[in-house]
Parts: C-alpha cells; structure tokens; sequence
C-alpha cells in the first residue's frame, strides 16, 4: 500500500513538472528578420529589444536576428547608430525592417579626407562652425564670418579697403618666407580660397589643425585644412514641397579711434614755436633761427610768451615770415580751415541678401541659390559687388545611378 502511494506521489509530481514547463513554453515565441538601411545594405550590429523589457539581441553579419519573446509582447524597437529608431508592432515570426539615415545627427558628424567619422571618436584637434554661427555674425565673406570663433585659428585681414581678402593661419607662422595657407576643400573639390562663397550658402565648416589633416590629403594639408559644405539637395527631405527662403542684413561702419586734427589756428601757432629756432649750436647761449625773417621779428620786440598767446602772430605774417602772405593772415584771422579727413572718407555700407528655393520629390531633390553682396568702404570710391548663383540636384535615376 505504501509502496502504491509512493509511485501515484511520484506520478504525480512528474505531471506538475510536465505542466509547468508546457505553461513555460507556451508563453514565449520566437521572432526572426533581417534589419536593412535606405539603400537595402545589410545593418550589423542593430539592436532588436523588445519595447519595456531587457529581452534583446543584435543582428548578424548578414543583417539577421533571432529572438525569442513572450506572448505579451506588443512592439518591436529596432535602433542603430546614426539612424532613426523604428518601433514594429509584433504581428508575425518574421519582422524585417528598413532604418532610414538620421539627418538631425549629422551634426555630430566631422568630414575628414573621403568619408566622416563622429566628432567623439576623431583622436585629432577638429573644430567645427555650423551655419547658424556664420549667418548671424553678418558679414559679405565667409572667412569674416568665422574670424574669433574657432580656438587656435588666427584669420587677418591685409587691409580695410572693400572685399579685401584674408589670411588664414591654422597651424601658427611655420615659415618665413613660404607659403602657410591652408588647403581648402569645398565639396569634395580643391580650391585656392573660399571668398568667392556666399557665407548664407555654407552648411557647415569643418578646420583640421594637426595630424587629422595629413592623413589623408599628405603634404598639402601640413598648413591644416579648411573643409566647406555648402547647402546641397542631399540636405532637402523627400516629397517636399518648394520652399522659399530669404536671409539678408543691412549694416554701416565707420572710422574707429579717428585722431583729432588741427585747425587752422592751431597749425600756424604750432609751425612758428617750432620752427622759430633751431638750436644753440655753438653753445655761445645765442638761438639759431631757422629763416632770416624770423630773427627780424624776434629782434623786432615780439616775445615768445606773446606767440604762445597768438598775440603778434599777425606780425609775424604780416612782417614777411613764412612769406609775408596776406592770403595766410587772412586764413588766420578768419580760422578757415578744410576738412581733408572727410574729402576722402565716408560712412561705409554692408549689405547681403540671398534667396534660396529648395524642393523635392521621391527621387528628385534641389536646393537653388541666388545672391548679391555690396560693401562700400569707409574710404571714397571705395566699393565692392558680388553676385552668387548656385544650383545643386540629387537625383535617383534608378537602381543604379
């Protein structure tokens, strides 16, 4: 009898086991798939979890996952670096998924040679000015446009007339004699500056200091590297409609820290105090007088404190010094003076407009830029115009091009 209850005992336990591992599986099933970028390339490394839960894994080398996930489970979070995070309702064994590129991260992104690597994992000194920092500052040259604003970055201008060019110096004042500008890339192409660009057509600006810069442009880039992209269709979303865009300023400059001149009165007072004598040359306690004319009127009785006081400065014009004009002791009396500082000088301008008009289909995306800059220096026929057109199409042809 006991013998009998034994083995109904031991029946039954093996039933609740069998039971509780039959309830175990029934509240899990397995998911596969294959995770793809925009251009259908296979993603490695993208992380598949399971939405509110820790149950996850990464794909494969082909871009494949296998997952096993409870009963429960509502939505799949599909993520990976650089792209958006797309969340699957689980509605089958087999989810695929498509991750598109995420354009709000590319600020997070440096140019470097052919491709672009995260600022984060960039081991060299890289400094970057988006946009916004170069519109803002308002100026008709984009090298302005960045003056002071990148650490170790000396940019001077050679001289304040109108559209005077700058220099640039990345890498401090390595050679005397030789060449120490950078290399300028704008858009994948080699320029020898960048101050035909108009600074409301840049998207960002990416500068090389030290060895990020050789490493792949070689001994070009020893003097550091200035990378330009410039709004591109690449940058216009698909399907979107014709947008307009204008940006411009209007601003006026003038002569700083100006000297204060002279007028008549006071120039004719300073030549005959400092011309009326030269010196004691022989020390015989006698002045040597610079003219002839002047001893007779030092001799004729009119006293230095009497010049210093503009008293008898009339005899001494009127008495032949300086030539005895009657024209200058006119100009004298009447304090008539001319203004040669504002003959050839002038309130400078500065002004920059852009339209641009951008757009896009599904397969077709186009940004179109037009603009006019005019600055007017602070000197007289003093004046620069520039004109800007710019155009660029990305296009789908088809699978392949």
């Amino acid at each position: 009898m006991k013998k009998n209850s034994l083995i109904l005992k031991r029946v039954l336990f093996i039933v609740m086991v069998l039971s509780v591992y039959s309830l175990t599986w029934a509240q899990t099933k397995t998911i596969t798939g294959v995770v793809k970028d925009a251009a259908g390339e296979s993603i490695i490394g993208a992380s598949v979890l399971v939405k509110g839960t820790t149950v996850g894994t990464v794909t494969n080398y082909d871009g494949a996952y296998s997952l096993s996930v409870p009963q429960s489970a509502k939505i799949l979070v599909i993520s990976y670096v650089g792209m958006e995070t797309s969340e699957i309702a689980i509605s089958g064994s087999v989810i695929n998924a498509t991750l598109k590129d995420d354009t709000q991260g590319l600020d997070e992104l440096v140019v470097v040679g052919y491709g672009s690597v995260r600022k984060s994992d960039l081991t060299g000194a890289v400094s970057s000015v988006n946009a916004a920092k170069i519109t803002e500052r308002g100026t008709t040259n984009v090298v302005s446009a960045i003056q002071g604003t990148v650490p170790g970055v000396q940019i001077q201008q050679k001289s304040s007339r109108a559209g005077a060019s700058f220099d640039i110096i990345v890498r401090g004042q390595n050679s005397v004699s030789g060449n120490t500008a950078p290399l300028y890339v704008v858009d994948g192409v080699i320029t020898s500056n960048i101050e035909f660009l108009n600074p409301q057509d840049i998207e960002k600006i990416d500068i090389l200091k030290d060895a990020s810069s050789t490493a792949i442009y070689g001994s070009r880039g020893s003097n550091g590297v200035v990378i330009v992209q410039t709004k591109s269709g690449k940058s216009v979303q698909q399907a979107s409609k014709t947008a307009i865009s204008y940006d411009g300023y209007y601003g006026v400059s003038n002569i700083a820290r100006m000297p204060n001149f002279m007028d008549t009165q006071e120039w004719m007072k300073y030549r005959v105090l400092n011309y009326q004598y030269t010196s004691d040359t022989n020390n015989d306690g006698v002045l040597e007088f610079a003219t002839a004319d002047l001893k007779n009127v030092w001799m004729g009785g009119v006293q230095l404190r009497d010049l210093a006081d503009g008293k008898g400065l009339q005899q001494v014009y009127a008495n032949g010094a300086f030539g005895g004009s009657q024209w200058l002791l006119d100009r004298y009396l009447s304090n008539k003076s001319t203004d040669w500082v504002g003959l050839v000088t002038q309130q400078g301008i500065q002004q920059n407009h852009y339209v641009d008009i951008s757009g896009g289909t599904k397969d077709v995306a186009y940004v179109v830029g037009v603009g006019y800059q005019d600055e007017k220096g602070v000197f007289v026929n003093d004046q620069y115009k520039r004109y800007n057109l710019k155009g660029s199409v990305n296009a789908k042809l088809n699978d392949k091009w």
